[in-house]
This record gives structure tokens, C-alpha cells and sequence, in this order.
């Protein structure tokens, strides 16, 4: 086990029987990379990338500006992918032997990433003088943490694991060492970082700022206040000339973010928002949920139902790093107290670097710091995973290879593991509650097999490789688990007939069919899926509304939200969609030429051209260019007043612009003679128009920062129409149209990365020159040596464990009383329903809602909530409380939500849409007072005077919400928001108030 080579040997091997295993049905090709469940980002998004990338580099046509990604979008959107130096593996191979190699290359790509993590971390480890094998079993299981194993797939930011013990590595050399050449390499490091990934680099950068900050007060270092503050300095600028030496990625990614993408949207002060996070403690259910994923990824549930607060699997905190975790962190803490005598100041040192760790982890502040001060968001733990590795390599090298081992250690280590794995027992869902059996069993074996050491010197190495055995094991299990026991794509998939594989895609012939006959700017859309719903359009080479993109531009978000809002416009996708007839309109705007179809489909709008490939292809009657002309423009302030269905039609003849609306001419509108726009090689938009009066040249382009459009060749001044897309100015003329897109500061970048080089090599020059006139100090961290003292008093001794102990009661003490305040304050918020099963009475926040429910009435006029809660009565009444008085379900025959809201004109002006104040009232108020809560079927006594106007004459609530439903849907029984709909807007359009 001492044999250096050997050790590293079986390291070797291990990550290699672990991938295998891991992998086998990945690399043989049984399965690929991709996931068709709630990983669905490695089908919609990253797969169909890397075609895109392929394709367009071979063809000649990559270019700053993607227009076959949805309605077009910068090569900045992508830099992650496009910059990663893993995806090279998966590119090169593309390049050469074709896009086919993609879907086998992606498992290799991740394989890289978990090798590289491996032996970086190990020579990180290695730097803390651990002995060889607590380095290496630090390394592999960093290897295969939750970030790695899970983001790897779901984002492919595994490559963030690789930079991250990279930078912490060239970090702890610079201090160490002092030598030029780490600082030099730190700088390159971070400088390819934040080429790779702004949004990673930025996180790992907060950490090891952090890190270093506690670092360099270590008791351990024979450093002065001067040698901290010169050893600062130095630090700082090799990152700072890292950062400016990617300047050239840098800023175009950073103005990017902050100009075009919806992601740091938001309608308070960050000071505000980090300041009340920051003062706050997570939720209990996120403290729990959180130590569970510390122990496995996959204990609370993989395909189930998210649990409250986390998104889905992958948006829980991904912080797996050992079953054995807090086993682990029980002897850490006890070889901590075991050594206060010893070494006092250290051993204080490590109490506040467990407390920052654990800080670091459940505050909310610093979550929505790493976040970019956004919004807390638990990605940003994954840098806390070299600690874990840290800590693992001090506790096999000091406490297990010793054989000092603590037994309360012991005891505490699997009273939490099983009391963690009991809470995850009882949260999770069917698919993963045996984990946490088949765990815990586990855990037994690994705390006896520690007791066994402490207790016997016989056979103690076996015990050693037992322990390791349980590592490995339980590792490949874990990652196994999260990597297939998935909805993985198959390689049956791919052979189906019009299945993944592009060579059998009639979807393609029907694409260049319209390529060689309409040579103009357009968008597709279909009604089929070819590979998946939001893939095809990136994967098939068309624009399109349809997409998969995060970081969708926000005024596209703000043309979906006001105008398109049937395309189900969420932070990460949209679906085109047709539901009723005023969405030609958006269509039209967008120009969404053409229709496909696998059969024959009978639209108005549409017009059929052509069956290819049993593909029919079908022209929106009203889409003819990219480019729209106005006479005449309307706020947004105006236009956000109205319905959406409102609005559609404004926008036909009036453009959406900020600011006050305008007439261009007092003349009879004149339509324009629009030329045909196409997009050349170098991905500019070029065309025609003619115009008799001034007015508003819309192209349905994204309005991006980058954005340049000219008429015969002079620069016109951009203007947001629409929401969403840019527009120009035009007086009567003939003019050539010409819509370039460059990379917006990219020559400033380009200055920044000159000015980092000019530093760079400054401080590389400044250390050379110093290292001649100092004498190099070598601070070894972590060489865990006895040290000698001369003095030692056995009182003062004692009286320190005394004081570090106290320490430790106390936070345990401060811990439990927040931990108490937080459940006390969540009974508070949450009271336990209280129902009386052997009577009527329903009681929740002391009111009896046996007025508007009944169990048997509820569970039999819900087939849903019958299949769900017909054996369980307090079940069913939480979901009435919670969710069903919400929705307005009936509960009782003789109350009736929507009667009772009828009825009452005084209710409505208390109450307005707020359905479960309605309940509440009739049970606890309606009941008693005798009113009819059944019967009424139209809305009685209801507002027809505003300012002063009496509109009963012309204007009929019920009539006017039955045959205008999106009125309906938009103010529900709010009778004076529809009234003053009506006045103000519905009789402007024309629309009938009353028979």
C-alpha cells in the first residue's frame, strides 16, 4: 500500500472498472449520452447543437449569427458549448467521419471530464501531504460527484468540475511555493475559464476568493500581516490578468447577459433582494433535502414528482459525494477535538472552516450570490466538493490509516446517516425508497469495519481494503443508478424508421425542396416531431418559433408574453401553435411561411404546394416577407392596457414601439412595395423596398445589441417594434436594405485581452526580478507533524479543550434553537388540519368548512380525487383546503362557488377573484346568515355605470363574457374590470355588448 506506483495503479484501474461499469451499455453503443426524461437538455438542446456546429462548419456557413437556431440568436448564446475544450472530442471526430460519430463521442466526451477531475484533484490532494492513497480515494470519489455525474449530463457542465480543482491547484502552489511560474499558470487557467464559461468561471472564481481569504490565515504558515497583504496583491492581479486575458469572450458574453438575455430580469433592488436572502435561513425542507443529496443523488426520486422548492432532479443541489459522507465528517470533527491540546490554533482554524462550509451551503444570500445576486439557486455547491475530497484524504490518512478512529465518532456518524436515510426513506418517492434500505445496510458494515479496526491489529489491512471496497462500490452503484436507470435514448431508437437518425429524415428532402424554390428569408414549422419537439428545428438546419434556449433574448420573451402567448412561452422553451384564428397574426409577423405535415390538414390560412416524401407542405396565406411596413405606431403603455386578442389586431396595421405612438403622414395609408430578403453566406439580411410616405421598415430579427441596418448603405437608428424585433425609419424612396450583425464589443474585448497579456507579462517579468532578491518560503499546509514544546502545562491544556468544547455546545445549542424556531414557525404557517372522523365536523384554522364540504360528496364528484384519496379523509380535506377551494371545486351539494359568487354584488367588491375567501365566508359567516349558495346561473346585480356613463342600454355581463371568452378568462368575476374593458376598448373594435 506504500508503493507509490502500485497505489497509483490500482487508482488507475479503479476509474477504469468504474467508467466500464458505469458506461458498458454506453460504450458498446446499446445506449447513448442522451436522456428523454427530465434530461431532456442532452436531446433538445446539446445534441442537436453539436449537428448544427458540424453541419455549418463543414458547409461553410458558421457565423456569428445563427439563423437556423428558433427565430435566430448569437454565437455568443452557445460560447459553453462551442468553447468547451471537451467538446473538441465530440467536433473533430464529426468533422472528419461525419455527424453520425456525435452520438457515440458524447459518452467520451464525459468520460474525459471524469478523468481529468480524477488526477487534478489528485495532485490538488497531494499538495496537504496526505499519504498517496487518501489522495487517490479524495480524487476518485471527487470523480464521480452529483455535479459531474448529473450536470455533466443535463447542462454538459461537467467541464466546470476540471477547472475548478485546476484553479484551487495553481491557487494553493502560489501560496505555497512562491514561485513565478504558478502564478503565471493561474492566470492562463482562469483566463480559459472564463473563455469556456462566464457564468462557471464566476462561480468557481467567488469560491477560491473565499478560499483563499481563510487560507492565508492558516496558524500553520509562518507568515507576517506584510507577507498576507503582498501575498494578496499578487494573487489578485494573476487573476485579474486571467479574467482581462479572456476579454475577447469576456465582454461580448457579459453585454450579452445583461442586454439581450431574460435571465437577470427583475422588479426589485439587488441590495433589497440580497440583503433579505442573505438574513435568512433555508427552508428546513431544503436543509434536509439538501444533507439527503450530500449521501446519494438518487434517494428522493429520479423521474417522480419534484418536491417543493426544487425544479426536478437536476435542480436539486447536486453535492453527492460518498454514501459515507457523514461518516466521514464525524471523525474529521473528532480528530479536530482529539488534537486541540496539540495544536490549539489549528484546531480552532478547522472549527471555523466547518462552520464557514456549512454557512456557505444553507444561506440563501450567498445561493443568490453565486447565482450572479439573481435569485438563490443551489447550482453554485459544486465548488464545496473539493473540501469533501479534502476532508476524506486528512480523515484515511490521519484517522483510519493510524487506527485512531473515534467510536463516539463512529456512533454519531451512523445516528446521522440513518436518521438522514429514514427522512429520505419517507420523502421519496416508489421508484427510490429501497436505496435507502440497501444504504443504510451499508453504512452498518462501514461502521463496523472501522470499530474492527480500532478493536483489532490482526488482519487490519483487510479491514483497509474493505473499507475501500465499500467506496468503490458504493460509487458505482450511485452513479449507475443516476446514468441508467433513466429513460435513455437506445440505439433502437435510432433504427426506427423516421426515427433519430437523419439518413432516413424525410423532413429533409421536404426542407431542400423549399431551399430551391423559395430562394427569401423564411421560418418552418410542423406538426410532427422527427426527433424531438424542440430539437428538430436546430438538429434539421430551419428557423423557427419552435426551441429549446435558457437564455431566450428578453424582448423576444416580451413579444411571446403580449403577443404570442398561446406558443407557451417559458424561461427555457417555445412550441409554435395555432389554437385560434388570431394566431395567423403572430405567425405572420414572424414570417412563419411554411407548414408541415406527415398528412393532409385543412386550414384556411394555409394553401397546399407540395407533397415530398410523404411530407405535405402547405404556405401561410399571410406571411410573404421578413420585412413588415407602418404608417402609423402605438405605445406599449396603450397596448398593455388591452387583451392580447386586442392587441393582435392593432398590430396589423399600427407597430408596437416604446415611448408615445405617431403618425407618419396625415395621408391615406399606402401599402409599400417590399423586395424579397434573403440571407447571404456571411449570414446578412439583404433586400428591396419602395416606399411613397415616410413610416416604420420592421424585420422580424431579434432586437440583439449587434444589430446594424443600413439603406443604400447609410446607418440607420435602430428602433424596438413589436416587443421584440428591430425596426428603421424611412423617408419615400427606393432603398437597398442591409442587416448586418457583428459581435457587440468585440474590438473592446479585444483591447482588454491586450491589456491582461501587457500585466500578464509585467507580473511574470516583477516575480522573476523578486525571486533574485528574496528568499523563497516554502509553507507546507497540512503537514499534520507533532510539534514540540517546551512549556506545556497540563492546566493550560485542559483548559483549551475546555474552551473548544464550549465552542462546539454552543453552536450545536444556536444550531437546534433555529432548526426549533424554523419547525415552530412552520406549524405556525402549516397548522395540522384537525378532523373529527367520527362526525361532521371539518376544522382547519378554526373555522368548521362542514358547510361547503363533505368527504363523500368530494371523492365521488372527482374521479381524480377519488383515485387518490378515497381511503385517506384528511388527505382528501388537505387537498380541498390547498388546492381544490383554489380551483373551485364542489364539495357540498349545497354550495356552489360560482352561485355564491353570482348571487352576492357585496361579496364581489370584498372579495373580487379570490375564490377561497368565498368558502370561507359561507362557512363561516353565509352559512349562519341563511344565504343561497346553489342555483344562480348568471351574475346578478352586476356594475353597468363608470364615470358617470350608464351603458346598460348597450352592455350585458353574462351575454358579454359568454360570447367573449377571453375577456372571461382574462378578469374572471371581476364585473367593473369588465365593464370598463367594454367602455374603453370592446366598443372601439366593435364588439356587441348585449343581444
Amino acid at each position: 500500500m506504500k508503493d507509490r506506483k502500485v497505489v497509483l495503479g490500482a487508482f488507475s484501474l479503479a476509474l477504469i472498472f468504474s467508467i466500464v461499469f458505469i458506461f458498458g451499455d454506453f460504450l458498446c453503443g446499446n445506449k447513448f449520452f442522451m436522456f428523454n426524461d427530465v434530461g431532456s437538455d442532452t436531446l433538445n438542446q446539446y445534441y442537436p447543437f453539436y449537428i448544427s456546429l458540424i453541419s455549418r462548419i463543414k458547409d461553410g456557413t458558421f457565423g456569428v449569427w445563427n439563423s437556423q437556431h428558433a427565430l435566430g440568436t448569437s454565437m455568443i448564446n452557445n460560447v459553453s458549448q462551442t468553447l468547451d475544450p471537451f467538446g473538441l472530442i465530440v467536433i473533430i471526430p464529426g468533422l472528419i467521419a461525419g455527424i453520425e460519430t456525435v452520438k457515440y463521442m458524447l459518452v467520451i466526451m464525459q468520460i474525459a471530464k471524469i478523468l481529468a477531475s480524477a488526477y487534478l484533484c489528485r495532485i490538488y490532494l497531494k499538495l496537504f501531504n496526505i499519504s498517496e492513497v487518501a489522495a487517490c480515494l479524495g480524487a476518485y470519489l471527487y470523480a464521480f460527484n452529483g455535479y459531474l455525474m448529473l450536470w455533466g449530463q443535463h447542462y454538459i457542465m461537467g467541464t466546470g468540475s476540471v477547472y475548478l480543482v485546476l484553479i484551487l491547484f495553481f491557487l494553493e502552489s502560489s501560496i505555497r511555493k512562491r514561485q513565478h511560474k504558478w502564478k503565471a499558470f493561474l492566470s492562463v487557467s482562469v483566463m480559459f475559464s472564463m473563455i469556456y464559461s462566464y457564468y462557471m468561471a464566476y462561480m468557481i472564481l467567488m469560491f477560491c476568493g473565499m478560499y483563499f481569504i481563510v487560507r492565508i490565515f492558516y496558524p500553520g504558515d509562518a507568515m507576517t500581516w506584510l507577507g498576507r497583504i503582498k501575498m494578496s496583491v499578487s494573487i489578485l492581479i494573476a487573476v485579474v490578468s486571467g479574467i482581462m486575458l479572456s476579454g475577447v469572450i469576456l465582454l461580448p458574453s457579459a453585454a450579452y447577459l445583461f442586454n439581450s438575455s431574460s435571465r437577470l430580469n427583475s422588479g426589485s433592488s439587488l441590495v433589497s433582494r440580497f440583503l433579505e436572502y442573505f438574513l435568512s435561513i433555508s427552508p428546513l425542507n431544503h436543509i434536509g433535502q439538501t444533507v439527503s443529496r450530500l449521501i446519494s443523488n438518487n434517494l428522493l426520486y429520479i423521474d417522480g414528482n419534484a418536491l417543493p422548492g426544487w425544479g426536478n432532479y437536476y435542480e436539486m443541489p447536486t453535492v453527492f459525494y460518498t454514501v459515507f459522507i457523514f461518516m466521514i465528517f464525524t471523525q474529521f470533527i473528532a480528530w479536530i477535538i482529539r488534537n486541540i491540546s496539540k495544536e490549539y490554533n489549528k484546531s480552532v482554524y478547522y472549527i471555523f472552516c466547518v462552520c464557514v462550509c456549512i454557512f456557505f451551503m444553507f444561506n440563501r444570500g450567498i445561493s443568490m450570490a453565486f447565482n450572479g445576486f439573481a435569485y438563490p439557486q443551489g447550482r453554485y455547491m459544486f465548488v464545496i466538493i473539493p473540501m469533501f475530497a479534502l476532508m476524506t484524504g486528512i480523515v484515511w490518512s490521519e484517522c483510519i490509516e493510524k487506527a485512531r478512529i473515534s467510536i463516539c465518532g463512529v456512533i454519531c456518524g451512523i445516528s446521522v446517516s440513518i436518521f438522514i436515510l429514514m427522512y429520505s426513506f419517507f420523502k421519496a418517492s416508489g421508484e427510490v425508497k429501497s436505496y435507502s434500505i440497501v444504504y443504510g445496510i451499508l453504512v452498518l458494515i462501514f461502521a463496523g469495519t472501522l470499530i474492527y479496526i480500532v478493536r483489532n491489529k490482526i488482519h487490519r489491512e483487510l479491514a483497509f481494503f474493505v473499507l475501500l471496497g465499500l467506496f468503490l462500490v458504493t460509487t458505482i452503484m450511485d452513479n449507475y443508478i443516476t446514468n441508467n436507470q433513466r429513460n435513455c435514448v437506445t440505439k433502437a431508437d435510432f433504427l426506427q424508421e423516421n426515427g433519430y437518425d437523419m439518413k432516413v429524415n424525410s423532413t429533409l428532402a421536404a426542407l431542400d425542396y423549399l431551399k430551391q424554390n423559395d430562394k427569401s428569408v423564411y421560418r418552418v414549422e410542423k406538426n410532427y416531431i422527427d426527433f424531438t419537439k424542440y430539437g428538430d428545428p436546430v438538429l434539421e438546419g430551419y428557423g423557427s418559433v419552435t426551441d429549446y434556449n435558457s437564455t431566450v433574448n428578453r424582448n423576444v420573451a416580451d413579444f411571446y408574453n403580449h403577443l404570442y402567448s398561446s406558443a407557451n412561452y417559458l424561461a427555457a422553451f417555445r412550441a409554435f401553435s395555432f389554437k385560434n384564428k388570431t394566431d395567423i397574426i403572430p405567425l405572420q409577423m414572424l414570417n412563419v411561411k411554411y407548414y408541415l405535415s406527415r398528412g393532409p390538414r385543412n386550414y384556411d390560412e394555409f394553401e397546399y404546394v407540395d407533397t415530398v416524401d410523404g411530407i405535405y407542405i402547405y404556405k401561410n396565406k399571410y406571411a410573404e416577407s421578413i420585412a413588415r411596413w407602418y404608417e402609423q405606431t402605438i405605445s406599449k403603455d396603450e397596448c398593455e392596457a388591452m387583451l392580447e386578442e386586442d392587441r393582435k389586431t392593432f398590430v396589423l396595421d399600427m407597430a408596437i414601439v416604446e415611448g408615445e405612438g405617431e403618425v407618419f403622414s396625415s395621408e391615406e395609408a399606402r401599402k409599400a412595395e417590399i423586395g424579397t430578403f434573403t440571407e447571404t453566406a456571411s449570414g446578412h439580411i439583404e433586400g428591396n423596398i419602395k416606399v411613397s410616405q415616410s413610416g416604420l421598415l420592421m424585420l422580424a430579427i431579434p432586437d440583439q445589441q449587434g444589430w446594424t441596418v443600413c439603406a443604400n448603405s447609410n446607418q440607420q437608428d435602430i428602433i424596438n417594434t413589436n416587443y421584440g424585433f428591430i425596426g428603421v425609419k424611412l423617408n419615400p424612396g427606393d432603398y437597398k436594405i442591409e442587416a448586418v450583425y457583428t459581435i457587440p464589443y468585440l474590438k473592446e474585448g479585444m483591447l482588454v485581452s491586450l491589456l491582461g497579456g501587457i500585466l500578464f507579462v509585467l507580473q511574470l517579468v516583477f516575480s522573476i526580478f523578486m525571486a533574485h532578491n528574496n528568499e523563497q518560503e516554502v509553507i507546507l499546509l497540512g503537514q499534520y507533524k507533532q510539534l514540540s514544546r517546551v512549556e506545556t502545562v497540563a492546566k493550560e491544556s485542559s483548559r483549551k479543550k475546555v474552551k473548544v468544547s464550549f465552542v462546539l455546545v454552543l453552536m450545536i445549542c444556536l444550531i437546534g434553537g433555529v432548526m426549533f424556531y424554523k419547525i415552530k414557525k412552520g406549524l405556525e404557517t402549516n397548522p395540522r388540519i384537525d378532523i373529527e372522523v367520527d362526525g361532521d365536523t371539518v376544522v382547519y384554522e378554526g373555522i368548521d368548512y362542514s358547510p361547503v364540504y363533505n368527504f363523500e360528496y368530494y371523492i365521488h364528484h372527482y374521479k381524480d380525487i377519488e383515485e387518490a384519496y378515497s381511503d385517506d379523509e384528511e388527505a382528501a380535506f388537505r387537498h380541498f383546503v390547498e388546492y381544490g377551494m383554489s380551483e373551485g371545486r364542489q364539495a357540498n351539494e349545497n354550495f356552489d362557488v360560482v352561485s355564491y359568487i353570482y348571487q352576492y354584488q357585496d361579496l364581489r367588491r370584498v372579495f373580487g377573484n379570490d375564490l377561497k375567501l368565498y368558502y370561507k365566508h359561507y362557512a363561516e359567516h353565509g352559512y349562519i346568515e341563511g344565504r343561497i349558495a346553489t342555483g344562480c346561473s348568471e351574475m346578478q346585480d352586476y356594475l353597468t355605470e363608470l364615470d358617470g356613463v350608464d351603458y346598460s342600454d348597450v352592455y350585458d355581463y353574462n351575454y358579454y363574457v359568454k360570447r367573449y371568452e377571453d375577456v372571461r378568462d382574462a378578469y374572471g368575476y371581476d364585473d367593473l374590470a369588465v365593464l370598463t374593458q367594454f367602455a374603453k376598448y370592446g366598443m372601439k373594435m366593435g364588439r356587441k355588448g348585449c343581444q
